[in-house]
């Protein structure tokens, strides 16, 4: 019987050896469980259509719906409404800035901004150009940016201001 090389020995090892940590790897991966909780208005959501989901610094999950906004504890949810304008409102985008404020864009009503003791409402006449908030962005320096159906706008100490550029903006 032929004798084989040790390098082609030591390859063969080598290969065998890492074939099998990667079938144990990827029985030991897909053996694990996740749970994965589905929620609707029987749960108290507002609406059966989220829009947008964050989760804030103390660990609460806010939900944007097509008809309201909501809080979860981990265990139930609440209806999110400090004012009357956030009631069944159509809520597209949520984000908390670096204040720890959360800011609510929606389909109608503007951008609304929640400082867990007041709320403001920048809207259509008081900052934008359009009520039709598409997203909210909020870029590593810090600065919220708020995406309309008309324009984009950048946050600065409550006060949106309009960001144009003669190149475009692509």
């Amino acid at each position: 019987m032929p004798r084989t090389p040790k390098s082609i020995r030591f390859r063969l090892d080598s290969s065998i050896f890492l074939s099998c940590l990667f079938v144990l790897c990827h029985l030991f991966l897909s053996a694990q469980k996740h749970n994965i909780l589905n929620f609707s208005t029987r749960d108290g959501l507002s609406g059966e259509i989220v829009n947008d989901v964050i989760q804030d610094k103390d660990g609460y999950m806010w939900f944007a719906t097509q008809s309201g906004v909501n809080q979860f504890n981990g265990h139930e949810f609440s209806e999110f409404t400090p004012v009357k304008e956030l009631i069944g409102v159509d809520a597209v985008s949520l984000l908390q800035d670096k204040n720890g404020r959360i800011l609510i864009g929606t389909n109608t009503n503007g951008l609304f901004i929640y400082d867990f003791k007041s709320t403001l409402n920048l809207k259509e006449g008081k900052g934008l150009s359009s009520n039709v908030i598409r997203k909210l962005y909020l870029d590593k320096s810090g600065v919220v940016w708020v995406l309309t159906d008309k324009g984009v706008f950048k946050l600065l100490k409550d006060k949106l201001v309009e960001f144009s550029d003669p190149k475009g903006f692509f």
